[in-house]
């Protein structure tokens, strides 16, 4: 819900004593500021956040294919052609975030939540998901 603006609700009610140019100054100079200190820039640092997070880690399962690939290499040579040796760290297992997802139709046009990934609306007022 946005952030409540009692002079915006006042001039919807038809307040007579509320003219059009307090409301449009008042967003100008005070409310859009507030709410986006309030409640846009903790999203947009949440989302900060998990970018940084989500690389981090994808650079990590990098660090670790490469500490594994000796040993998946080895094993493999060991196996022959007889076996198939799935490596430790095997990227076709994890659901890592591609493009389509992020620019395609689903995310950026028509605003639809991916099927893959479980919603969690955050709570502002507690500081941690509802």
């Amino acid at each position: 819900m946005a952030k409540k603006w009692d002079l915006f609700e006042g001039y919807l009610k038809c307040d007579p004593n509320i003219k059009a140019a307090e409301v449009v100054t008042d967003y100008v100079e005070n409310y859009r500021s507030q709410a986006i200190s309030e409640e846009v820039q903790p999203i947009i640092d949440r989302l900060e956040k998990a970018k940084a997070d989500y690389f981090n880690s994808l650079f990590d399962l990098y660090e670790k294919e490469a500490e594994y690939m000796r040993i998946d290499r080895k094993v493999k040579d060991i196996a022959g052609v007889n076996y198939y040796i799935k490596p430790v760290v095997d990227f076709s297992d994890i659901n890592l975030i591609n493009e389509p997802e992020i620019v395609g139709a689903q995310v950026l046009t028509t605003r639809l939540f991916p099927t893959a990934v479980k919603r969690e609306k955050y709570s502002y007022e507690e500081g941690a998901k509802a």
